[in-house]
């Protein structure tokens, strides 16, 4: 291994960006968490509240909730995108570089080669990633959020009105279904 400077601070900025990956990755993980469990509370309230006068129609914040943990997300995973793809583009290129001799097979077979790999294990992993990904943080916040708007929506037509803003309120909560609906969309 060559001991030159420059050498040296490539391995530092690539250590460094690992960790942040972690971290990332450990955020990523904590804002699922929580954007699941602050949903899953506030139903609960509501389902709660219910039997009282109607809660019902507060549903209609679940989709903005779920939102807000999509969106944080999706900051964290750029965050952690960002450093991988300047490992896998930039230092790993560098390093190869810099190590020219024929028995370095061992930058070819790292994480770092096999993750990026077209075909084979590492493209199906990615796959799956992706797939799982998808669900977790787009399509099941989706489903929710539109079911969680229909119940809210549908509770306001068909309950009685119980004081002057009643007529108004399904229209309300549909314009927010709305919003939330084209908040997703984009």
């Amino acid at each position: 291994m060559p001991e030159d400077p420059r050498f040296e601070v490539m391995k530092l900025e690539y250590v460094a960006l690992r960790a942040e990956i972690l971290q990332s990755i450990s955020y990523q993980h904590q804002i699922l968490l929580a954007g699941y469990g602050a949903s899953g509370a506030f139903v609960s309230y509501v389902a709660v509240k219910s039997a009282a006068p109607s809660f019902i129609p507060a549903l209609i914040i679940v989709p903005f909730i779920l939102l807000g943990m999509a969106s944080l997300w999706i900051v964290e995973c750029n965050r952690m995108v960002r450093a991988g793809y300047y490992i896998g583009r930039e230092l790993w290129q560098c390093f190869r570089e810099d190590l020219k001799s024929p028995g370095q097979s061992e930058l070819n077979a790292g994480w770092e080669c096999w993750i990026r790999l077209k075909d084979g294990d590492a493209s199906h992993f990615r796959e799956r990633q992706h797939r799982s990904q998808c669900l977790v943080v787009l399509w099941g916040p989706v489903f929710l959020s539109a079911v969680a708007s229909i119940v809210a929506i549908l509770d306001a037509f068909l309950d009685p009105p119980k004081s002057d803003l009643q007529p108004f309120l399904p229209w309300i909560l549909l314009g927010f279904a709305l919003l939330a609906g084209a908040l997703w969309r984009r």
